[in-house]
């Protein structure tokens, strides 16, 4: 019973799979599973826009956390918000 309450956890570096877990995806992390798990940039090579499409179709509204290297101080943090945000307006269309 308690299992069925649960919610999951969805991430883009681990490649999990988020069909069928619509309703019950309680958080996202995100970082580029390319780049030495850098936060996400639109220069790194690697295709988001699949796993926001899918966060988009299954009506996600939860949390979503860059989890990754952030080296590069407020600068890459911000250039991967702003990157972010046009994925989710991407995605949403």
């Amino acid at each position: 019973r308690d299992v069925e309450r649960s919610r999951g956890l969805g991430d883009v570096y681990k490649r999990q799979a988020l069909v069928g877990y619509r309703g019950r995806l309680g958080h996202c992390h995100i970082a580029s599973a390319q780049n030495s798990r850098l936060v996400p940039q639109p220069w790194d090579g690697q295709d988001y826009l699949p796993f926001f499409r899918a966060l988009a179709a299954m009506g996600y509204e939860g949390r979503l956390s860059l989890e990754g290297d952030t080296r590069g101080g407020l600068p890459q943090i911000r250039s991967s918000l702003a990157y972010l945000r046009q994925l989710t307006g991407q995605a949403a269309q």
